[in-house]
């Protein structure tokens, strides 16, 4: 089920204008996507107070997180107030993970969340105006033991966002009306010479990647290994709610594989020629070599590959 048509980027004239003014396109390209926060931010204000919970979905390596914080600091500038729930935070860890059959983690599996946590510390803040939320300590995959104090006026809101955020679950006992649901998922392929090079599910994979291994004690072999049962829970556990967002967002970045190409080899690099992956890693890398490689630093510091490249 896709979202949004698929939009093409042609490789080759992205690359001749990086190599012309590559700080023009990136400012171009992030232009865009600050439109889409702007947008929702707007619709947000439009529905008045009576707006309690914004709930902000999208499949794996979307953005999701960026895209939230940039809407709650769009609003702050209005004057209203909002807070930002990171779903992550109440993931259990793989000790409480389902399996898939292969023996795989299923990652996208709501079971890895504590639902009732989730569902019981979002109404009291909503009902109370403060409440403590915990944390997750990824490297170590379990929760951490810091447990955040979160409080909100009210006429605050609060946003959250994860996979999971349209599941109707996490909001059981809310006020229907005072819920607006967004979904966000990149929709940008590449094309050379008039064949695909990627598709914008290889650029989710290529931003996973990369942050997992970056900022989750998490290898790209392992990330590989996975993409399959991430693919196979999204479609279990995401897709059904999609129809309830009333926003669309699309969190694509038209010059990110240039990013990728100076960053990722180096992981891909790492997988050794007896991994199963090793074909994988080698044609992502050579996908890469199409694209004329842009330094991370040309990046905004509240750019959305930010999330992934640091």
């Amino acid at each position: 089920m896709n979202v949004f048509p698929f939009e093409t980027a042609d490789i080759n004239r992205l690359n001749k204008r990086l190599s012309e003014n590559p700080a023009e396109v990136i400012a171009e390209d992030e232009a865009g996507l600050e439109q889409e926060v702007e947008r929702t931010a707007e619709e947000i204000l439009s529905r008045g107070e009576k707006l309690k919970i914004v709930l902000v979905s999208g499949r794996s390596a979307s953005g999701k997180t960026t895209f939230t914080k940039k809407v709650c600091e769009k609003l702050s500038e209005t004057g209203r107030e909002a807070r930002h729930i990171a779903l992550d935070d109440f993931l259990l860890g793989f000790k409480y993970m389902p399996k898939n059959e292969d023996g795989t983690f299923d990652m996208e599996s709501i079971a890895g969340l504590d639902v009732a946590l989730a569902n019981k510390t979002f109404r009291l803040l909503l009902t109370e105006g403060k409440a403590d939320f915990p944390t997750f300590d990824f490297p170590k995959q379990r929760r951490g033991d810091l447990w955040n104090r979160v409080e909100i006026g009210k006429s605050g809101l609060i946003i959250i966002e994860g996979i999971h955020a349209l599941n109707p679950a996490l909001t059981e006992n809310l006020p229907e009306e005072g819920i607006l649901r967004l979904f966000i998922e990149p929709k940008t392929g590449y094309v050379l010479d008039g064949k695909n090079v990627f598709s914008p599910e290889e650029i989710r994979l290529i931003r996973r990647m990369t942050r997992d291994e970056l900022f989750r004690g998490w290898e790209a072999e392992k990330t590989f290994a996975q993409w399959k049962s991430v693919l196979a829970g999204e479609k279990i556990y995401i897709e059904p709610y999609i129809g309830s967002a009333e926003i669309k967002v699309n969190s694509s970045v038209g010059f990110e594989p240039a990013v990728f190409a100076k960053v990722l080899p180096e992981m891909l690099g790492r997988i050794g020629e007896d991994s199963p992956f090793s074909g994988d890693a080698k044609a992502i890398s050579e996908k890469l070599l199409l694209f004329c490689g842009t330094e991370k630093d040309f990046l905004p510091k509240d750019s959305i590959l930010r999330e992934f490249v640091g």
